[in-house]
């Protein structure tokens, strides 16, 4: 069993074990399908679910997982909180990995989808260094540091 961090040396939050991790993130990705939506059938008299144009069902209350919904789920201040942490027992933060990996997944599938795929491109680079293009460094200052510069243009006629 993991030992507890009683004083943890940043403002994270405190857990149990890699366990209360996957529980908490099991609950917001529950949270995210929704609850189908159901009819009485004509016929039968019960309840089925109601499908969509292509045999799907249809759910309420269904949005994305976003790794700001998983931070605030797991008791983070945000999702910039969340991606800065290190946990000390190595268990839970494998489980931590593993539930941004899960919102990275359903981020990578809407890259198949022309109308979302800019959207999860943008999301992917800037939440998964694993994405950020080659060359670029995190820790690098701005060019101009933060400063005002001149920028000088030259106009060529062709």
């Amino acid at each position: 069993m993991a030992t507890k961090r009683k004083e943890a040396p940043q403002p994270y939050p405190v857990f149990e074990s890699a366990t209360e991790i996957e529980k908490l993130a099991g609950v917001y990705f529950k949270a995210c399908k929704g609850k189908p939506l159901t009819e009485k059938d004509a016929e039968t008299g019960k309840k089925v679910e109601v499908l969509d144009k292509n045999k799907q069902p249809v759910y309420l209350g269904q949005y994305p997982p976003t790794l700001s919904g998983l931070a605030l789920a797991l008791g983070f201040n945000g999702r910039l909180h969340m991606l800065g942490c290190k946990l000390a027992d190595e268990t839970q933060q494998t489980a931590l990995l593993k539930a941004q990996s899960t919102v990275e997944k359903y981020v990578e599938e809407c890259l198949h989808d022309k109308e979302t795929m800019q959207g999860a491109k943008f999301i992917l680079m800037n939440n998964f260094a694993s994405w950020r293009e080659k060359g670029k460094n995190d820790d690098e200052p701005l060019p101009n540091d933060g400063q005002a510069f001149e920028v000088k243009i030259k106009i060529v006629n062709e």
